[in-house]
């Protein structure tokens, strides 16, 4: 075998790029017929076109004047009236591929002279014409010239043995008068099919109207276009059928101001279904009043900052304002929350039941209404008006929708919006190459968990107010029933047993009623007989013949009422027998709730401490892994110690498998009262979580009384819930320090018997849930992080015991409420 020859200095070797690379990158960057013309329409857009004219004719051949493809069958012509391009500007931007001076304009913040920010940057959506057809031409003439470009070339001859600086293409210049401007001219298409026929046509159009916000939102710029002679129509919500929306949502976002959810609702999103007459009665006869005045006395009304609706359109208005900082779980950047940039957002909420969809007058038919609603459903983003592709329930409906049993939330399949953001001010959010969706950025992350937080707050307050309904219903029952709002139900079972007493006690009195009706209707009769008819008048005779029937009926009507209800005392007595077993089941309910509470307050610290023995149990098996390679490593060979690294390894791994299976094996434990030093408890805690905490910097301060504190208490509730206090302090001291708010963490333990105050140096207690804390599943944690049962759990626990806790009025440093007070009066005492 001959050596290899070395190439001489001098000798031109470089790469070459096969022509057919054209076809493997527009195949990945642009997936349809749909988004290939969308990107021709953008490029009018950053063009300053005032409209982008789009004619498909799939069947007639190509009759263009002076094309380099006449008689191609087939063709599509993009046209618009912008700025043209001169020869330069085709030879970079059409002509080198990956080359934009668009995105060189980005950079350095240049806008068109109407004021665009371009949308395209990648110069390689040219490529995905080649979707459409083969022959490409291009007519332009550049504001400013008199002459006209003409350029052409032809796909099929990028399927050779050519490179691409062999590719012949096609170029003109001619004088021109007419108006400045670009056509793009695609010829001898490569789907006729996909054009033909009627169904065909309504397919491109919706997929169309679902890349062109419905809603506007261009800068003098519009979009028309026919296909094999149809004219276009591309969907528009107009304010018509948005008023048929229930709910209504505008989201305000900048990182400076924070984020603002604004809320309305109609009437008709708070009306059931199968109790419209009662809803009617007693919400819709005075227009909701009554109704509003109840929602604005119920805990939870201030949180979302619950208002009348400004105009009759809308029942009810609400809103939730949070500093962008103040989310949790935000994904960082140089060591600060990554912002995704200033954007406004509208989402409406249709229903969609026939009921409903009858009632509209938009359309004529409620079929034709909910189609509507169906094919644009969902919430889409739009960047200067045109669409970006994303997964339909990128905002996680889904996620949410199942994460609960009764579901008031937003429902992704009768939901329609829009998110808009612009190339201006959103250039974070960064389109992947094939345009289906955004880069994995800090910025996009943190663009979704703004939305989770929308979707979180529309579902509380949505659910706020169709469980109003409910308690407002409840509560005129209880009015007309006169029961008072504060008698509990063992208390209405109570006055129900006493009123079931009274009537047993009527027996002995109707009886006797009965036994006198008798008695003085047998007196009258014989009254009458005796009487001669010479001894009286005729006509007076004939008076007391009458009256004497009468009173025979009445007595006859008061006996049979009276049997009747003399038939109800021993059903009374019966019923009086069936409270007793109410009362019993009652009793029986309240205690499962209370063995509930306690097996759900010992599974959320049993996941705490599953979760801590998992990462000892990875830190184990990390060490042994290491020690063992570094034995290896020294060439020791010692039996013993191996046989030891690997029992420890089989060791670690059935913790792991026993780990896996500690959740659902809990069992409650039998409830044992004892005596309790509390100081020496504390200790114990502390000592507990300074050892989880290591080198994390959080701390537990214990402040206060130092004399003996002895409480009366099961010890397992009140590990429980100082756990459930301390961990929930822990989660946001780590994340305020994650973000870099705070340096240290430190959490308070003030003891004041009978009262303990536990309070943390982190951010406090978010304004937005100060009165509804306490309630199950309410939490500010990002979902997958918290489920919002700690401190519901943590009061149910305390309540068993007759202790209580509740937020003190004092503020920190942000004004938040930050302190809780546990008093523990009812386990200071000597029970039994």
């Amino acid at each position: 075998m001959s050596p290899q020859r070395r190439p001489q200095a001098g000798e031109d070797h470089h790469f070459e790029i096969h022509a057919s690379i054209v076809f493997q990158l527009g195949e990945d960057l642009i997936t349809d017929v749909v988004q290939a013309l969308v990107e021709l329409v953008k490029n009018s857009y950053d063009a300053d076109g005032t409209y982008s004219k789009i004619v498909v004719s799939s069947n007639s051949e190509n009759e263009y004047p002076d094309s380099y493809f006449p008689g191609a069958k087939g063709h599509v012509l993009i046209e618009d009236d912008g700025i043209g391009m001169d020869e330069e500007t085709i030879r970079l931007g059409w002509l080198t591929i990956s080359n934009s001076a668009k995105r060189e304009m980005k950079k350095a913040r240049i806008k068109t002279t109407r004021g665009r920010t371009p949308l395209g940057d990648k110069g390689l959506g040219r490529l995905g014409v080649q979707r459409l057809g083969n022959n490409v031409e291009i007519f332009t003439k550049p504001k400013g010239e008199d002459f006209e470009y003409h350029v052409g070339w032809s796909w099929s001859d990028f399927a050779g043995e050519n490179t691409l600086s062999q590719v012949q293409v096609k170029f003109s210049k001619t004088p021109s008068r007419r108006r400045h401007g670009t056509r793009i001219l695609i010829s001898e298409l490569k789907e006729p099919d996909y054009w033909e026929g009627s169904d065909a046509f309504i397919r491109f159009e919706n997929n169309l109207s679902k890349m062109i916000s419905p809603y506007g939102g261009f800068q003098e710029f519009s979009i028309v276009g026919s296909v094999n002679g149809r004219s276009l129509e591309l969907a528009e919500l107009s304010k018509k059928i948005r008023r048929l929306a229930q709910l209504r949502y505008r989201i305000e976002f900048d990182s400076s101001s924070g984020l603002c959810i604004r809320g309305r609702a109609r009437l008709d999103f708070i009306r059931p279904e199968k109790e419209s007459e009662e809803f009617e009665e007693l919400v819709e006869s005075d227009q909701g009043r009554r109704f509003f005045e109840f929602l604005k006395s119920r805990r939870g009304a201030d949180a979302i900052s619950l208002k009348p609706g400004k105009s009759g359109e809308w029942f009810a208005e609400y809103e939730e304002r949070r500093k962008f900082e103040s989310l949790a779980g935000l994904n960082l950047l140089n060591g600060k929350p990554a912002s995704p940039g200033p954007f406004v957002s509208e989402i409406d909420m249709f229903n969609l039941g026939r009921g409903a969809s009858g009632n509209q007058s938009v359309f004529n038919r409620g079929a034709d209404y909910r189609d509507y609603v169906k094919r644009l459903s969902g919430v889409r983003i739009f960047r200067d008006g045109f669409g970006v592709r994303l997964d339909k329930d990128w905002m996680g409906f889904a996620a949410q929708w199942t994460s609960g049993g009764s579901w008031y939330g937003l429902k992704p399949e009768n939901t329609l919006g829009f998110v808009a953001i612009t190339a201006e001010h959103n250039s974070s959010l960064v389109e992947t190459t094939d345009r289906e969706g955004f880069k994995a950025t800090p910025e996009f992350e943190n663009f979704r968990k703004i939305f989770s937080e929308v979707l979180r707050f529309a579902e509380e307050a949505q659910e706020f107010l169709r469980r109003g309904w409910n308690e407002y219903k409840v509560q005129n029952q209880r009015t007309r029933a006169k029961v008072t709002p504060e008698e509990s139900p063992r208390e209405i079972q109570q006055r129900l047993n006493a009123e079931l007493s009274k009537a047993a006690s009527f027996r002995e009195p109707l009886e006797k009623v009965r036994a006198n009706l008798e008695t003085a209707s047998k007196r009258s009769s014989e009254a009458l007989r005796s009487t001669k008819r010479s001894s009286i008048d005729a006509k007076q005779f004939e008076r007391l013949k009458s009256a004497n029937e009468f009173l025979e009926h009445q007595v006859k009507e008061a006996q049979s009422l009276l049997a009747g209800l003399s038939g109800f005392i021993p059903e009374a007595e019966r019923l009086k027998e069936l409270d007793k077993v109410l009362q019993d089941e009652l009793q029986a309910i309240q205690d499962q709730l209370e063995q509930t509470y306690e097996t759900v307050g010992l599974g959320l610290t049993a996941e705490a401490l599953s979760h801590e023995i998992n990462n000892i149990s990875d830190q184990l098996a990390m060490r042994t892994q290491e020690m063992s390679k570094y034995l290896v490593k020294l060439k020791i060979t010692d039996a013993k110690i191996f046989s030891y690294m690997e029992y420890v390894k089989s060791s670690v791994a059935a913790l792991r498998k026993q780990l896996s299976h500690l959740a659902p094996s809990l069992r409650n434990v039998r409830e044992r009262r004892q005596d309790i030093n509390f100081n020496e408890f504390m200790d114990e805690i502390a000592e507990y979580h300074h050892q989880r905490w290591a080198d994390t910097g959080i701390r537990i301060n214990r402040r206060g009384s130092k004399e003996e504190f002895v409480l009366k208490i099961n010890r397992g509730k009140l590990t429980q819930v100082f756990d459930n206090l301390i961990l929930n302090s822990e989660y946001w001291i780590k994340e305020s320090m994650r973000t870099g708010k705070q340096q240290k963490g430190e959490i308070y333990i003030d003891v004041k018997p009978p009262f303990i105050l536990v309070s943390d140096n982190g951010p406090g207690i978010d304004p937005s849930i100060e009165q509804t804390l306490f309630d199950p599943f309410i939490t500010r944690k990002p979902r997958g992080r918290g489920r919002g049962l700690g401190l519901y759990i943590v009061r149910q626990l305390l309540d068993t015991e007759e202790c209580t806790i509740e937020l003190t009025q004092k503020r920190n440093g942000p004004g938040h409420l930050f302190q809780f007070r546990i008093d523990f009066t009812g386990a200071s005492d000597e029970r039994d």
